[in-house]
């Protein structure tokens, strides 16, 4: 073959490359598969107004995927929190928190994250029990000096054995009975007791155990054991939640609020109608009765006077002399200083029933002649 030849045969071949380049130039290229994606989760209800005791369920039609959620705002990834059960809505946010959005997202090996799923959620406020009365603010005498006491809000009986059971998981009272008071309570029982209720109906709790919360699960095993603990115990007043009343609040209501009338008991001059004592309940075989048995006073209030001398929160002492507004007492101190109950027992005689009588207990002391009733602040039924 000549030299002419070869060259052409040469030219022709790279002409035939250089063809084929420039066709394959004008295709699209393969594009690469589609990536599987996991099954996404499915949230009921998908978003909306729940009660704070409603339970948000994920599921997914894939029963191999593993759902994570996140409560941030931001996607869900493997690190994340594993749904393993439906969530109430009272344990998912915190009890202040009235407005959420829950994302979730499924995993699954071999296959991308799923599309994240959120939902919105307005957390309403339980309802206030029907039991507990408003008692409109204003200014008393309580005999040192005058104070001044806000609003707020008191149950009219004192706290059931059925109440304090449902929540504690026990009845300690010598006297049973569901519908009678809870006795055999210390002033450390009706902190947990407090916490414990608002914690379970998505209240934010008043009371707060040094550093460790509002969660009575995560306080030291025995904060409960000693007096000297109470100057630990941290009342948030602005909280929501359940507490007890300051000694100030409970004369007052039980004086009959601003609508005072003189009365040497809560409601009357006659503690007989009024209360459980003494003489009608307490002589050899005395024991408490149901609560709400006899007459309420002017604020609708059952049981201020008799059946079980009730706890509240200050530390037992002197008052002030000098004008008050909101006074709760002196703060604990480790020194364990007992804590005042009012209203007398039905073991008490009549003058330890009067409105304006004291009594003191210590913080873990326990008695079958000592409860308590539940208050909460005003604004928290808005």
């Amino acid at each position: 073959m000549s030299k002419i030849q070869r060259r052409g045969g040469y030219l022709l071949a790279a002409l035939l490359v250089l063809g084929a380049v420039l066709a394959s130039c004008g295709k699209d290229p393969v594009a690469p598969p589609e990536p599987v994606l996991a099954t996404p989760p499915q949230l009921d209800p998908p978003s909306g107004d729940l009660d704070s005791l409603d339970v948000i369920t994920i599921t997914c039609s894939d029963p191999d995927v593993v759902i994570k959620y996140t409560l941030d705002g931001s996607d869900p990834t493997e690190l994340s929190a594993r749904y393993t059960q439906p969530l109430q809505l009272s344990q998912l946010f915190p009890p202040m928190v009235r407005n959420g959005v829950l994302k979730a997202r499924s995993f699954k090996p071999g296959r991308y994250p799923s599309l994240t799923v959120s939902g919105a959620y307005t957390i309403e406020m339980p309802p206030l029990p029907a039991s507990f009365v408003l008692i409109p603010g204003g200014t008393f005498n309580n005999g040192s000096a005058n104070v001044n006491v806000s609003s707020f809000y008191l149950d009219s009986f004192e706290l059931t054995q059925a109440s304090y059971q449902a929540v504690m998981g026990a009845n300690p009272s010598y006297f049973p009975g569901p519908d009678k008071p809870v006795e055999r309570v210390s002033w450390f029982d009706a902190i947990a007791y407090c916490n414990r209720r608002s914690i379970r109906e998505g209240l934010t709790p008043c009371y707060s155990y040094g550093q460790q919360g509002m969660d009575p699960d995560n306080w030291p095993l025995d904060w409960n054991q000693n007096d000297i603990n109470h100057a630990y115990v941290y009342c948030n007043w602005d909280a929501t939640g359940y507490r007890l009343p300051t000694e100030m609040e409970w004369m007052f209501a039980a004086r009959g609020g601003s609508g005072f009338q003189g009365y040497i008991y809560p409601g009357g001059n006659n503690l007989g109608p009024l209360g459980w004592y003494l003489d009608n309940c307490g002589a050899v075989y005395g024991s408490t009765q149901p609560v709400g048995q006899k007459q309420a006073n002017e604020l609708g209030l059952f049981d201020m006077a008799g059946n079980v001398a009730e706890i509240v929160w200050d530390v037992f002492s002197a008052y002030p002399v000098t004008y008050q507004v909101d006074y709760r007492g002196p703060n604990p101190t480790l020194a364990g200083e007992p804590h005042c109950v009012r209203g007398g027992s039905f073991q008490s005689m009549e003058e330890v029933c009067r409105v304006d009588a004291r009594g003191q207990t210590g913080c873990t002391s326990l008695f079958n002649h000592t409860g308590f009733r539940l208050a909460r602040r005003a604004m928290s039924a808005k």
